[in-house]
């Protein structure tokens, strides 16, 4: 089992290595309401990571038999 750190970089890792993918698509929007896209993303991405960081701290630990 990964402890909730593991866990934590992982969705870091993962958010930051879809941002740069997302980023490099050619068809994207210069703007969406207002906002660069590479901002809105980086404000999405942001948002999802402390919202994943806050469900894995608030998750009970197991205790060990």
């Amino acid at each position: 089992m990964k402890s909730r750190i593991n866990i934590l970089f992982l969705i870091g890792m993962g958010l930051m290595f879809l941002f740069r993918i997302l980023t490099k698509i050619p068809d994207l929007p210069e703007t969406v309401f207002g906002f660069d896209t590479p901002k809105l993303l980086k404000i999405l991405f942001g948002l999802i990571f402390i919202i994943a960081s806050l469900i894995i701290y608030r998750k009970p630990k197991k205790s060990a038999p």
